[in-house]
């Protein structure tokens, strides 16, 4: 009957109080909470909670103040002027601004060379390792860039050949014209010190 009693009582005193702090305080989670009573927190929410709820009602619209006439017309007067501003901004963006007083006119840009014509004419040349030929004549940037289009070398020069059925007996010395295969511009005689475009047909 005692055991019963205090079995009763037991619950009871767990009904009466919060039984997540009961269960904290006996597990022992609680041991490192604040004290409510030194807590600074605490006591601002305790007498923020005694304090009165504001009333929204009370707060004063805010204050709207109308232009009087003058003012009006200053700002027109104002929104004219920067318009005009901007027009007349874009019109110098947009037609360039004149020179400046005293200011010395900006150097002439240097006049870009043309790159050399391509040579109109090959002089055979004596190649002890390479003897030129045709092909290799035609294989050269400045004339044709193209080994393929020995062709139109030997149709054009196998006149001057000592045999002009044979495109292989060309002999050193010997002045070949170099036609034009795609209407590029060819001047001259070749000269190994000048530096000429690479041939690109058109």
């Amino acid at each position: 009957m005692t055991c019963l009693t205090a079995i009763l009582a037991a619950l009871l005193g767990l009904a009466a109080c919060n039984p997540v702090e009961t269960w904290r305080d006996w597990s022992g989670a609680s041991k490192n909470d604040p004290d409510p009573e030194t807590t600074p927190n605490t006591q601002n929410l305790a007498s923020g909670e005694a304090s009165d709820y504001p009333n929204l009602a009370t707060v004063p619209p805010p204050p709207v103040r109308a232009l009087t006439v003058a003012e009006r017309e200053k700002l027109t007067q104002s929104l004219i002027a920067d318009r005009t501003n901007a027009k007349y901004s874009a019109e110098k963006l947009v037609a360039g601004f004149g020179a400046m007083p005293g200011a010395a006119p900006p150097p002439p840009p240097p006049p870009v060379a043309e790159p050399a014509a391509l040579p109109q004419y090959y002089t055979v040349q004596l190649v002890v390792s390479k003897r030129d030929c045709f092909w290799r004549i035609a294989g050269f940037p400045f004339v044709y860039n193209d080994p393929w289009k020995w062709r139109l070398l030997y149709d054009a020069n196998k006149s001057l050949l000592s045999k002009p059925g044979n495109p292989n007996l060309i002999e050193p010395g010997q002045r070949f014209v170099i036609p034009s295969a795609s209407g590029e511009k060819r001047e001259g005689d070749y000269d190994p010190t000048v530096e000429y475009p690479t041939y690109s047909p058109k």
